[in-house]
């Protein structure tokens, strides 16, 4: 996330500092990548093992009415993922412009 690079900018005014337009752009970039980090843990700790139960009962010939529901659910939070990595993207050259 570019901490150290953020250690040695001139703008930088210590932490939660948000007296400047890119203390402002680094921070709401950071919120996202942390944001990111969440939608991984709840994919990999919950969403990746229910999807794993419900494709192994189908399998077994046994009805998994969740499986779909599951699958929405992983394809919005890959959509998020991918909308926060794009906006971390824009904090970042907002940041550099500065």
């Amino acid at each position: 996330t570019g901490i150290y690079q953020m250690e040695r900018s001139p703008y930088y005014d210590g932490v939660l500092g948000l007296n400047n337009d890119w203390s402002r752009a680094i921070f709401v970039k950071h919120l996202a990548v942390l944001g990111m980090v969440g939608i991984g843990a709840i994919m990999q700790f919950s969403l990746i093992p229910a999807l794993d139960r419900a494709a192994l009962l189908r399998q077994r010939g046994k009805d998994a009415p969740e499986l779909e529901r599951l699958r929405v659910r992983e394809r919005h939070l890959i959509q998020l993922n991918t909308a926060l990595g794009v906006f971390v993207l824009i904090c970042t050259a907002a940041a550099s412009s500065l």
